[in-house]
């Protein structure tokens, strides 16, 4: 097989141009690499373990490959085409993380928050939530005189954005079993914990330390806050789910990154 070679500018294009189930970012680097910082959503592989996992690495997606420059992606990369098996596409991520100028986590995905050993829906029902304990924490700062007249009406629009992204996890899990109207269920559901695994507590003291923030400092929590939800969805389904659960993860992962794209655009108001 051929591996074809990608800049970090040409990835980001790529991610908006494709669907979540239809390729897999595979971090390559060492563990301690990559419980530093990662890029949002990447199945974590280290090169020593490659040729012995390769069946991890999906058959029907395009592969992504990146490490800290290039320099051992491209090595995966090579071995992966040389394996003899069949995959989509390869791709090496020139630069690596260092040259990346887009999103990084700096924690391991809390895939903890979910028991895997549960069904769907008790999966979802997490998921939801999630979706409320973030309604909760932008409805906090909606609120604050801490923001700008602007900015509480962006974390305003954001909660609004939860509540719906709940009400998508509520039809997913309609499908699953029958269940009482949303509102009901809404208000049934715990909001201690954030999308992403991050206890509400915590983030608004987090907030709360950062003191008045600034357009750019709002918009930047609020970039992390979706980052760690897309990438705990993304890695749940790439590394723990399987079947029906993998693919309502997914969805979720794909959500989450339209999230992503609606704080991107509110960047150019900052100024």
């Amino acid at each position: 097989m051929q591996v074809s070679e990608l800049y970090p500018e040409d990835v980001e294009t790529f991610q908006r141009q494709h669907r979540e189930r239809e390729y897999t970012l595979v971090d390559v680097r060492q563990p301690e690499e990559y419980r530093e910082e990662h890029i949002p959503g990447a199945l974590h592989l280290p090169l020593p373990e490659l040729e012995d996992r390769l069946d991890q690495l999906p058959r029907d997606r395009e592969l992504l490959f990146y490490c800290r420059s290039g320099r051992r992606s491209a090595t995966a990369a090579a071995l992966t085409a040389q394996s003899g098996q069949s995959f989509k596409a390869l791709y090496n991520i020139q630069g690596g993380i260092a040259a990346w100028q887009g999103g990084i986590v700096e924690q391991v995905p809390r895939v903890d928050r979910f028991d895997m050993s549960r069904g769907a829906g008790e999966l979802l029902r997490r998921a939801a939530a999630m979706e409320k304990g973030a309604q909760r924490f932008y409805t906090v700062l909606a609120e604050s005189n801490a923001l700008s007249a602007r900015l509480r009406q962006t974390a305003a629009e954001l909660a609004d954005l939860e509540g719906r992204h709940a009400q998508s996890v509520y039809t997913l899990l309609t499908r699953q079993e029958a269940i009482p109207d949303f509102d009901p269920f809404f208000a049934s559901l715990d909001d201690t914990i954030l999308e992403g695994g991050q206890d509400l507590g915590e983030a608004l003291a987090q907030w709360t330390q950062q003191g008045d923030l600034t357009c750019l400092d709002f918009l930047e929590l609020a970039l992390d806050l979706e980052n760690k939800a897309y990438d705990l969805y993304k890695t749940l389904a790439e590394n723990t789910a399987q079947g029906q659960e993998r693919s309502h993860f997914l969805t979720l992962a794909e959500q989450e990154k339209a999230h992503l794209r609606v704080l991107v655009n509110h960047l150019p108001e900052c100024g």
